[in-house]
């Protein structure tokens, strides 16, 4: 009798935690939102210099490992390593600027990317 009463009080607890790791897990699970201007931001960084920090562009063309490819707003999460090659910024205004990096890497979330490149030469 009183190692089934043990039991019966495991089980609760057991039901207990398990539903207070899911309730706190949620929580910690940060929607992502667009910047208010629309587009996407973007963070872009040598170890020495930041380039943008919290810049609202339209969007991103970066030279991935696997090939070229771009960011838009909603995109994808992707991480990526990046060969070397031409970073291009498309401004809201549509202006473009280009960037040579020899490599690094990029981090893509739906309404932003960090791009973290070893040097780079701009205005290309």
């Amino acid at each position: 009798q009183k190692t089934k009463t043990v039991l019966t009080m495991l089980s609760s607890r057991i039901a207990f935690v398990k539903r207070a790791v899911t309730i706190s897990s949620r929580s910690f699970a940060a929607v992502e939102t667009a910047p208010a201007s629309g587009g996407m931001t973007i963070n872009f960084c040598t170890p020495h210099l930041p380039i943008y920090t919290k810049k609202v562009v339209e969007r991103v063309t970066l030279p991935g490992a696997a090939g070229e490819y771009g960011v838009n707003q909603n995109h994808a999460a992707l991480i990526s390593q990046l060969s070397p090659g031409v970073v291009s910024v498309v401004h809201l205004t549509g202006t473009v600027e280009k960037f040579f990096i020899p490599g690094g890497f990029a981090l893509t979330h739906a309404n932003s990317v960090t791009v973290n490149a070893l040097l780079l030469t701009s205005n290309i």
